[in-house]
């Protein structure tokens, strides 16, 4: 019987925004989508084409095309992954959230926070002179706070709706 509704509790945690759940059940969800999130981001800050200026033969250059291309698979897979974690995170927030009578919007805050910290790494590795580096730290940080000011709302007890 639990094997049957393994599934339809899967959809209802990770697909669907509708529904409320507890600190609890929020606290044993919440960290699943997180965890893919960045066991996918996390091995692009290490493997990163740098051929740039490189003298090349043909033998050489087919190598540093297959690289690329490679790369550039695989990037696309996690950029996937991630959105999907990310929407994963957000239906499980909603429902804490709106457990407590705020609306389920402010589920979507830490998500798009996290993703934009992700996309000024990925601009400052390639603009190093815009100043790209301080306003990666920058959304690091305010991502930071805002993960933290979401996790300290969505642990707490107090609920509306019980």
């Amino acid at each position: 019987m639990a094997d049957a509704a393994a599934p339809s509790r899967f959809f209802f945690l990770y697909r669907q925004a509708e529904g409320v759940i507890g600190a609890s059940e929020w606290a044993r969800s919440a960290w699943k989508p997180v965890v893919i999130a960045l066991a996918v981001i996390l091995p692009w800050a290490v493997f990163r084409p740098s051929l740039a200026d490189a003298e090349l033969d043909a033998r050489s250059q087919m190598a540093a095309f297959g690289y690329y291309a490679a790369y550039s698979i695989g990037l696309m897979i996690s950029v996937i992954v991630t959105l999907f974690a990310l929407v994963a995170e957000y239906c499980v927030s909603a429902k804490r959230f709106r457990d407590f009578g705020w609306s389920p919007s402010w589920a979507g805050l830490a998500p798009i926070a996290i993703a934009l910290a992700v996309a000024t790494h990925w601009i400052a590795a390639r603009e190093p002179d815009v100043g790209a580096g301080w306003l990666a730290l920058t959304m690091d940080a305010l991502a930071a706070m805002i993960v933290m000011w979401t996790a300290a709302i969505l642990m707490r007890n107090a609920s509306k709706t019980q």
